[in-house]
């Protein structure tokens, strides 16, 4: 059988953009952030629901959110 549905992947942390940002500018070391007012309905933090991926392929975070960064950002540079 196929499985169906949203399968995320993710740390299982939250995140929130800033932190993002802040581990992207430190990786590639050329960009800065300019933070900007929040607008009605951004999200202050992001968490991944890997209950469905978990559940169907036993799937567990391999890593941190700044080690998957990292592996990205070198294997596309």
């Amino acid at each position: 059988s196929r499985a169906q549905g949203a399968f995320n992947a993710g740390t299982g942390t939250a995140s929130s953009v800033n932190e993002l940002a802040q581990q992207i500018v430190e990786i590639e070391r050329k960009s800065t952030i300019t933070n900007l007012p929040a607008k009605d309905g951004d999200a202050s933090a992001s968490i991944a629901d890997l209950s469905l991926t978990v559940q169907t392929w036993g799937y567990r975070p391999q890593m941190s959110l700044g080690d998957g960064l990292r592996a990205l950002y070198r294997e596309l540079s």
